[in-house]
């Protein structure tokens, strides 16, 4: 009983901790604050720079039955910070997405979707989502041909001004790359923050979702397109170091002290069939903890105890290791 009982005591005090990429916490992992939830696995995109293109699994969606089972379960580890519609796939290509939020909402959770903006639907708008991430990503033309998509840009911007136009209730967020050219060089253009041209360039862009919008160089991280509509910038990046161009070379890590890592302290990914695995970098649970179809939650997240340094998986080392380009 001596390892549960600091478990609980540790869990009567959370630390709130919502950028988990700099999160400072001391303790080692006692709840997940963090629980990515996988409704479909299948995606109507193929982009590039996604490990949807590369991965193998079975692209399944999860059973609403599953997913109760799933927000029972957490009652046992809470206080949790929010639960998020996300993984490999695209959870609007669920059938029962808008139940699926309901559920969550009638349990008391915080939601959080993120999508690739291709489903939207004005009437979207009244369903209980808190928080909506839009990974539009790649705001040109030359860009957006990473995505393999075959919506034509102007209709996604058109779906999304007819999406925000409908006034969200939820912040919504749209995230937008910025240029990364030492790990892609051939991305295409995408957005330099410094660089007058981009300035025009995403202003030009932005100004279909609202005429009246001015940007400047240097371009802000976060940009207040209406309220509760926000396009914020991110660097375009390497998913957990797994596929990188052909000229980029990983040293992988050595030792990975489980307590230094605040994915595998605060974050649980559980994937369409039920498989629980440490965080969303390891999109196909190769570091599987267990299956929430046959065992609780609780029981599956308290294995994390077990890997006191994280080396001991692949996917970890190269997540953690160096790049040399």
């Amino acid at each position: 009983m001596g390892l549960l009982k600091d478990i609980l005591s540790i869990n009567k005090k959370p630390e709130s901790c919502r950028d988990y990429g700099t999160c400072g916490c001391a303790h080692t992992p006692s709840i997940p604050k963090h629980v990515f939830i996988e409704l479909s696995g299948a995606c109507n995109l193929d982009c590039t720079f996604c490990a949807y293109s590369w991965s193998s699994r079975r692209r399944g969606r999860m059973d609403l039955g599953l997913l109760e089972k799933i927000l029972k379960d957490l009652r046992k580890l809470e206080p949790i910070d929010y639960i998020m519609f996300s993984a490999l796939g695209e959870p609007t290509l669920h059938p029962e997405f808008d139940e699926a939020c309901r559920m969550v909402h009638r349990a008391g959770y915080h939601l959080v979707v993120t999508t690739n903006g291709t489903r939207l639907r004005p009437e979207m708008v009244s369903l209980p989502i808190d928080e909506l991430f839009i990974s539009f990503n790649t705001p040109s033309p030359k860009a957006y041909e990473m995505k393999h998509s075959a919506v034509p840009l102007p209709k996604l911007i058109r779906t999304i001004r007819d999406f925000i136009d409908a006034v969200p209730l939820f912040d919504t967020s749209i995230y937008l790359f910025t240029e990364n050219r030492l790990h892609y060089p051939d991305a295409g253009p995408l957005i330099r923050p410094d660089d007058p041209a981009s300035a025009r360039h995403l202003q030009k862009l932005l100004r279909e979702w609202n005429p009246t919008i001015e940007i400047l160089s240097p371009i802000p991280d976060t940009i207040e397109i209406q309220p509760h509509v926000y396009a914020r910038l991110k660097p375009l990046t390497l998913w957990a170091n797994c596929n990188p161009p052909a000229h980029i070379e990983i040293e992988e890590a050595v030792s990975i002290p489980a307590a230094t890592c605040n994915y595998y302290k605060h974050h649980i990914n559980v994937l369409c069939d039920g498989e629980v695995s440490v965080c969303c970098g390891d999109y196909d649970a190769s570091i599987s903890l267990g299956n929430v179809t046959t065992e609780p939650l609780r029981k599956i997240f308290l294995r994390k105890y077990e890997t006191p340094d994280l080396a001991v998986h692949s996917i970890c080392r190269r997540c953690k290791g160096k790049i040399a380009s």
